[in-house]
């Protein structure tokens, strides 16, 4: 320090060693603490952020699985990141799409169906009008599995669709 009158002086402290180092084991132990509790914090932290992600997928595979099998009822409730929510919303319109297009197909199936029972009744009117013969026999027989045809895939067209399992 340097006095008014131009001199220096020098002050010296002391400190003994248990002064010096008091308190800094403590100080240690409450850091590892600390980083003990930051570090468990940030691992929930990432698992919950990571669960918001993997959960919506995770229901997206189940639903898409379930589609693929002729589950065509199921829907998935769209959710997670924006990027997976549209995910989940187009594959609701999917499944949508595919169940129109089925029983459009089904319709279709059951009303050629239907069509064709006209000229099949015709003709078997033709053949009953026929000579009892071996010819007449056959023709009847193949009336006859024309008609079970027929009937098997109107019966087809207007059942529900079927899970591959069942098949």
């Amino acid at each position: 320090v340097i006095m008014s009158d131009g001199d220096t002086a020098v002050i010296r402290v002391f400190i003994s060693d248990d002064a010096l180092t008091g308190g800094v084991a403590q100080s240690w132990i409450v850091l590892g603490f600390l980083g003990a509790a930051l570090v468990v914090i940030a691992a929930l932290v990432a698992d919950r952020l990571g669960r918001s992600m993997v959960q919506p997928v995770n229901e997206l595979s189940v639903v898409a699985s379930r589609l693929g099998h002729g589950d065509l009822s199921v829907r998935v409730d769209p959710a997670g990141p924006p990027e997976v929510e549209e995910v989940g919303i187009e594959l609701n319109r999917l499944a949508e799409r595919i169940t129109r297009l089925l029983q459009d197909e089904r319709e279709s199936a059951a009303d050629l169906a239907h069509r064709l029972r006209t000229p099949l009744t015709a003709a078997r009117l033709s053949v009953d009008g026929l000579e009892d013969g071996p010819h007449k026999e056959r023709l009847i027989q193949d009336l006859d599995e024309l008609q079970r045809t027929t009937d098997f895939i109107i019966r087809e067209a207007r059942r529900p669709v079927r899970r591959e399992s069942e098949e």
